[in-house]
């Protein structure tokens, strides 16, 4: 099929097979794998991680069940992209096989009463969010399936060719990155200030009157959060630009060489792992790598959801070490000591929620609204609630209260399991809009916002939204200043089809 542009030019596009009804070989053996696959994770979990099978563990079992079975269907199907597959792959592991092996050996990561009685509705809960999840990406490509039909007389169709929109604005985050960075080296100690652990990092930020404990989110938003944000999307930009530059004309040097270097080397000084929070760092490096490589066909789909399944089962704890001395001298706790360490807390922050939300009653958007509004400072606000996991740890009489919150403890704590559901689905409906665009329309804003978003998604999932959306959505942010642009969607409404 061709599709005639405004100026009259053709582009060609290629059917979409996920949504043909043609069967085949090959489509019957993926079916075969995405039903195999999740079938013997589940075998496997339960052969090593379940001695005493009750209905807490029962329930674990059956939600592992579903993220392996959209992890597989992810791999096989050509519409899911970065975030879905990110998605399932944290919720995989964080809040599947970690909650088992929790409830089997009945110890939490954080030493308290263990509130047994919470067990089973914490899953569920789980479950709930996960299905909530399908159904918005379910209808998202629905949706997308009946308005490409509408306009063009077909399945959705994917387009070829390449673009060069965004390229004249690299300059942004470049330029935001470098001017922060004369500060953040100024409070830190230099260059070499950045590569020490993360605590020293706080200390200096602290003897320069700058803590959170204080209030002063502005600064510390000023020289943590934003300077990281605009070195990953620069990095991103620069990567992309100098790919796409090396595949048109098979020259990988000159200034696209120059500026990628500068790129990375903006990540290598403001979001490295040292001076930064893992899902930080480890984001901007798959900003770089997605950048190079794109998803787009069942193999790659396999080697990313592999990565990130092994990264959070290992490359994550081992990530501790960057944290602080004593860190980095304890040995490291193997498959499954791991999941006892408040790494993998976020089952145990899910029963505090419905323990707070018993002792407190729902807070009807207190904490979602606050995460939203997060670019409203408290000055402004007096009543903008602190992320939602200070307060939840609080109530359990935890000294350090700065924890992990799932997305979905959020939505229970303020609007209950309606708010569950709906901001589920909300989030399925969104993720999975952009993970069309990033198959259909590769070169568009949403592909790019796509990938940006997807970087963030270990931060943003695992919460509190109060503390990570400020992260995401400073990133989000300045990629669509970035990559603002005449939407090729437009010219599904508007172009005209040539068969």
């Amino acid at each position: 099929m061709r599709i005639l542009d405004h100026n009259g030019s053709a582009r060609v596009v290629a059917s979409s097979p996920e949504f043909s009804a043609v069967p085949s070989p090959t489509k019957a053996a993926g079916g075969t794998f995405s039903i195999l696959m999740p079938f013997g994770g589940v075998l496997f979990l339960w052969y090593n991680l379940v001695q005493d099978l009750n209905v807490a563990s029962a329930v674990g079992l059956l939600n592992a069940f579903i993220c392996m079975r959209q992890i597989a269907r992810g791999i096989r199907c050509r519409d899911s992209g970065p975030i879905t597959l990110t998605f399932w792959s944290f919720s995989l592991v964080w809040l599947c096989v970690a909650p088992l092996a929790q409830l089997d050996a009945e110890q939490l990561p954080w030493p308290d009463s263990l509130m047994d009685e919470f067990y089973v509705e914490a899953q569920l809960i789980t479950t709930v969010a996960l299905l909530s999840f399908i159904a918005g990406k379910l209808i998202a490509r629905r949706t997308a399936a009946q308005i490409t039909s509408d306009r063009v007389g077909s399945e959705p169709q994917v387009e070829s060719g390449s673009g060069e929109a965004g390229y004249g604005r690299m300059w942004i985050p470049f330029a935001m990155a470098l001017v922060l960075a004369l500060p953040v080296l100024a409070i830190t100690g230099g260059v070499a200030g950045r590569f020490a652990t993360r605590d020293d990092v706080g200390s200096a930020f602290a003897e320069n009157g700058i803590s959170a404990a204080d209030g002063d989110t502005i600064q510390l938003f000023l020289l943590n959060r934003l300077p990281a944000a605009a070195a990953l999307v620069a990095a991103y930009a620069a990567s992309h630009y100098f790919f796409q530059y090396a595949r048109r004309t098979g020259r990988g040097r000159g200034g696209p060489l120059v500026i990628l270097v500068l790129g990375i080397s903006l990540i290598l000084l403001l979001a490295n792992p040292f001076s930064s929070s893992r899902y930080i760092a480890f984001g901007a490096i798959a900003a770089v790598l997605l950048a190079a490589v794109r998803i787009d066909s069942a193999k790659r789909r396999l080697m990313f959801a592999f990565v990130c399944v092994v990264g959070l089962l290992f490359v994550y704890p081992l990530a501790t070490w960057f944290k602080r001395e004593s860190v980095q001298s304890s040995p490291f706790r193997g498959f499954p000591d791991m999941f006892f360490t408040v790494d993998y807390d976020g089952y145990q922050q899910l029963i505090n929620s419905i323990y707070f939300v018993d002792e407190s009653g729902h807070t009807f958007g207190k904490y979602v609204l606050s995460a939203g509004l997060f670019f409203i400072p408290r000055a402004l606000w007096a009543g903008k609630a602190n992320p939602a996991s200070m307060d939840v740890a609080g109530a359990r009489g935890y000294s350090f209260q700065n924890l992990s919150l799932p997305i979905w403890s959020e939505f229970y704590i303020d609007f209950g399991i309606i708010g569950v559901i709906a901001g589920l689905i909300a989030f399925g409906f969104i993720s999975g809009r952009l993970d069309l665009a990033y198959y259909l329309r590769p070169m568009s804003t949403s592909a790019h916002m796509c990938v940006l978003v997807a970087v963030c998604m270990f931060g943003f999932l695992r919460g509190p939204l109060g503390a990570q959306v400020i992260f995401m959505g400073s990133v989000a942010v300045i990629g669509y200043i970035v990559y603002r642009t005449r939407d090729r969607a437009v010219e599904w409404k508007n172009g005209v089809v040539d068969r």
